[in-house]
């Protein structure tokens, strides 16, 4: 009897911290969908340490952007890392982003240094789950030679996949791409194109 008290109220403890996270998550996505950034920030962070991962990115968002916070990179790195960990898509995103301009698209930030390899590294495991916009890198970034050696081939098969999935600027790029490839390597890429299909979770 006394094993079985201790074990319903160890049962109840468990739900009720589940409880709790859940309402601080739910609190925080409500928040900051209204842009009632300075209550979002005590909801998220709540439900970040407790490890919600869409709480511990929308955190990283407000820190990144100066919402309801005093701006800091130290902090939006360390949530935004912990998010992409448990392989949420929106967090390794814009990892991915922060990684691949060494900051913003504008400058360079502080707790921020350029890094092609990374950028390549995350947005390729996205790319495999079905992400357009990380398929499309796979292929700017093949036909860059950024964070992994040129290669036309799989720049064609990876616009070409992520045109299929719905992003259309993979159009310009491909048109960019005819410049410099062979016709015997967009053969290839053709060819390619099944062999990555093939390995994209559906």
């Amino acid at each position: 009897m006394r094993f079985f008290k201790l074990f319903l109220m160890l049962l109840l403890s468990i739900i009720s911290h589940q409880a709790v996270a859940n309402s601080s998550a739910d609190d925080c996505l409500q928040l900051f969908n209204d842009a009632d950034y300075s209550s979002a920030v005590t909801a998220c962070q709540l439900a970040a340490e407790q490890g919600d991962a869409a709480s511990q990115t929308m955190l990283g968002e407000m820190y990144d952007a100066g919402d309801g916070v005093v701006a800091n990179q130290k902090i939006v790195a360390k949530w935004w890392i912990k998010a992409a960990e448990k392989s949420y898509l929106p967090a390794q995103n814009l990892l991915a982003l922060k990684y691949y301009y060494g900051g913003d698209v504008f400058e360079s930030q502080p707790e921020w240094k350029q890094d092609y390899k990374k950028a390549y590294d995350i947005w390729k495991q996205s790319a495999y789950k079905g992400v357009a916009t990380s398929q499309y890198m796979m292929g700017e970034m093949n036909m860059q030679g950024q964070g992994v050696s040129i290669n036309y081939v799989d720049s064609y098969a990876w616009f070409k996949i992520a045109l299929e999935g719905g992003y259309k600027l993979a159009t310009d790029s491909l048109i960019e791409l005819s410049r410099v490839i062979t016709a015997n390597q967009k053969q290839q890429g053709m060819a390619r194109i099944s062999s990555l299909k093939n390995k994209i979770a559906h």
